[in-house]
């Protein structure tokens, strides 16, 4: 509770989900032959995933992991029962969460201070969207 860990923890469950779909979803268009190569070539079933299966699915991997960090950005309700603020952080007493941030400003400032954080919020997951969408070579097309 209150912890980096605790914050960690309450994204991980968040977003684990939603990146392990998508790659699943990479992972099963795969074409197996190549995995088969790998293996006939005397490679073991970890040294095929590392040297066939990561270099020809790294563009989809690495967008389906931002699209899982730009969904945890905006998650709140985990984060409030488990890391409202984060004590002791290296270099500060505590620390809130952007989602957290964003709230308490709404609460004790108002609608006009809370819009910045929100706003910037905003622009961090559309950017980050848009980073995976150029990434992926157009990859975000996912099967319903």
């Amino acid at each position: 509770m209150d912890t980096i860990w605790g914050l960690v923890a309450a994204y991980f469950v968040v977003s684990a989900p939603i990146a392990t779909g998508a790659i699943k979803q990479v992972f099963d268009e795969l074409d197996p032959t190549y995995e088969y190569v790998g293996l006939t070539l005397g490679l073991s079933q970890w040294g095929v995933f590392m040297r066939v299966v990561v270099p020809m699915t790294h563009r989809e991997l690495l967008s389906s992991f931002m699209i899982a960090w730009g969904r945890a950005v905006s998650e709140f309700g985990s984060i409030v029962i488990l890391a409202y603020y984060v004590v002791n952080p290296p270099l500060f007493n505590y620390v809130y969460p952007l989602p957290i941030l964003i709230w308490y400003t709404y609460e004790v400032y108002g609608l006009p201070m809370a819009l910045g954080y929100a706003s910037a919020s905003l622009i961090i997951s559309i950017v980050i969207l848009v980073l995976a969408e150029i990434i992926g070579g157009g990859s975000l097309r996912f099967k319903p």
